[in-house]
């Protein structure tokens, strides 16, 4: 069930009122506002879970540290292009022990694109 961040916080006080009583939050909630949705016992359990160690009925935002495109990375691979602009990221990839990926982001940050030349 989405809940509105309003709805979430009516929720937190009632449950306040009801001393963490789910049950009895949830049926006061159906009386003080009849025209909401009407949420179960455990979706005030789960919002109870939630807030109690953040403190914040919003969802915790996990991001992930970019921790592969440092400095000394980004220039180690930026000297290898400088010294052989032919070669592949691949070989690069496995010359240093960065990923694929890591290679291609720090060139396409630099704006730099690896090509071979052809003879036609």
């Amino acid at each position: 069930m989405n809940v509105t961040t309003d709805e979430m916080v009516d929720m937190i006080w009632i449950l306040g009122e009801c001393n963490k009583n789910s049950l009895l939050s949830a049926r006061i909630y159906q009386e003080r506002f009849p025209d909401r949705r009407k949420p179960r016992q455990d979706t005030f359990e789960k919002l109870k879970d939630r807030f109690n160690p953040t403190g914040s009925v919003n969802y915790e935002k996990h991001e992930r540290t970019k921790t592969s495109v440092t400095e000394e990375n980004e220039m180690s691979v930026l000297m290898a292009v400088t010294e052989n602009p032919h070669t592949s990221i691949r070989s690069i990839s496995n010359e240093q022990e960065h990923s694929y990926y890591s290679v291609q982001n720090i060139l396409s940050i630099n704006k730099m694109h690896l090509y071979h030349i052809q003879k036609i």
